[in-house]
C-alpha cells in the first residue's frame, strides 16, 4: 500500500461492514498491530488520558470523529503525537470518498473550512529509530544493576535510571536492586 501511495496510485477500499479496517488498509499506515478506540471523549481528563494512550501506542490507532469536531481533534492529536503520519478517511466507499494524509497539524489546516460525512482517522505507528538500542533483556538489566552499584550509584538512582531506559516500573526495578544488594558477594 505504501509503495502504491508513493507512486500516486488512488487507493479505494473494497466496500464492507468495517470502516475502521477499510480505513486502516487504505491509509497505508497499518503495521504489525493496531488498536481501534472508537470516538474520543469530548473533553476533560478522559480525553487527555485517551490522547496520551494514543501517543504511547506502539501500533496504529484507528478512531472515529464527527465532522464538527475533526479540526479540534486533529489539533489535540498534533500536541499528543507530533509528526506521526495520520490519514483522514472520509465517506469511504461512497461518491465523495476522500483519504487525506499528512501530519495532524497539516490535516487540521486542510480541513479548517469544515468537512462533512463519516470520518475515520488512522494515526500511524511511531517511526522506529534504527539508532535506538534494543531493549535490555533480564540478564542485561542484572548486569546494569551490578555495574551501577559497583560504581557507588545509590539504589534509588539505579532504579530511576533503569526505569527510564527500560520502561519498566520503577518500584519493580528498585526491589530488584535491593535484592541484588542483599546477595552475598562471591570471593575469597
Amino acid at each position: 500500500m505504501r509503495a502504491a501511495i508513493a507512486l500516486g496510485v488512488t487507493i479505494t477500499p473494497i466496500p464492507g461492514a468495517s470502516a475502521p479496517l477499510a480505513a486502516l488498509v487504505a491509509s497505508g499506515l497499518g503495521g504489525a498491530s493496531f488498536e481501534f478506540v472508537g470516538f474520543l471523549p469530548r473533553g476533560g481528563a478522559k480525553r487527555r488520558d485517551r490522547l496520551a494512550r494514543i501517543a504511547k501506542s506502539p501500533g496504529a490507532v484507528v478512531l472515529f470523529e464527527a465532522p464538527n469536531r475533526l479540526v479540534a481533534t486533529l489539533t489535540d492529536l498534533a500536541g499528543a503525537v507530533g509528526d506521526r503520519p495520520i490519514a483522514v478517511c472520509r465517506e469511504l466507499t461512497k461518491l465523495h470518498e476522500e483519504i487525506a494524509r499528512g501530519t495532524a497539524a497539516e490535516l487540521a489546516s486542510h480541513f479548517a473550512d469544515g468537512v462533512r460525512g463519516e470520518i475515520t482517522l488512522v494515526v500511524g505507528a511511531p517511526a522506529t529509530d534504527p539508532d535506538e538500542p534494543e531493549p535490555l533483556d533480564e540478564a542485561q538489566i542484572e548486569r546494569a544493576i551490578d555495574a551501577m552499584l559497583d560504581e557507588g550509584v545509590s539504589a534509588r538512582d539505579v532504579a530511576d535510571r533503569l526505569a527510564t531506559s527500560t520502561g519498566q516500573p520503577r518500584r519493580e526495578i528498585y526491589q530488584r536492586v535491593l535484592a541484588r544488594k542483599a546477595e552475598p558477594e562471591d570471593g575469597p
